[in-house]
């Protein structure tokens, strides 16, 4: 497997998909409701992200799904498997490519950025 091919390709893949998504949800505009949830809030505060997903679709987030949902969180630990370090060189690519290739989300989305 050529990782720095595979770079690229999955590089241009997703930036392409996430920036049509973006335009696709600038033509729609408020017309299709969407929760954005960020990776962050999803690890560091779950319950917060299911709280607004039900609140979302007008549902009510029940003693019952808190309590499924932090016995799975306990049962699933972040890393439970072992830890995967992943690095831009490692498949060729650079920041400053990342960076360019999804520029639309980022700008979009407001991220602030630690790519690399």
């Amino acid at each position: 497997l050529d990782l720095a091919e595979h770079g690229r390709v999955f590089l241009r893949f997703y930036s392409e998909a996430a920036t049509r998504n973006v335009a696709q949800r600038h033509a729609l505009g408020a017309d299709v409701p969407v929760l954005d949830v960020g990776y962050d809030d999803i690890r560091d505060a779950p319950l917060g992200v299911l709280e607004r997903i039900h609140a979302a679709r007008g549902g009510a987030f029940t003693p019952a799904a808190r309590a499924a949902a932090l016995a799975w969180d306990a049962a699933h630990p972040q890393h439970r498997l072992g830890r995967i370090e992943y690095s831009l060189e490692r498949y060729g690519l650079t920041a400053a490519e990342v960076g360019e290739a999804f520029g639309p989300y980022i700008e979009h989305f407001g991220l602030k950025t630690a790519i690399g």
